[in-house]
């Protein structure tokens, strides 16, 4: 349930980027966060504070709530790409 009501009010999202030769190097620049970090910073800043305490997932035995994952993604640690895909593999972001 969760699910659809914030997946269907994310709008689209794209990552500025250039890429371009100089001097005989190529070039790449890149603004903003990675996507699922993006959606999961919407998704996550539109859930209601009571519902950021419920379980989302289960990473190795732990359990993670809204507020844990928020914690480890904004703090970009070697847990966070693990969470963010689990999250996208199950459609919340």
């Amino acid at each position: 349930m969760l699910r659809k009501i914030y997946n269907a009010s994310l709008p689209s999202i794209c990552i500025n980027s250039l890429s371009f030769l100089r001097e005989g190097q190529a070039l790449l620049w890149m603004h903003g966060m990675s996507d699922a970090k993006e959606r999961f910073l919407k998704v996550y800043a539109n859930i209601p504070l009571n519902v950021r305490e419920e379980i989302i997932l289960v990473l190795d035995d732990k359990p993670i709530t809204w507020n844990v994952a928020y914690v480890e993604v904004k703090n970009d640690t070697k847990n966070a790409k693990r969470i963010l895909d689990a999250l996208v593999e199950m459609e919340l972001i």
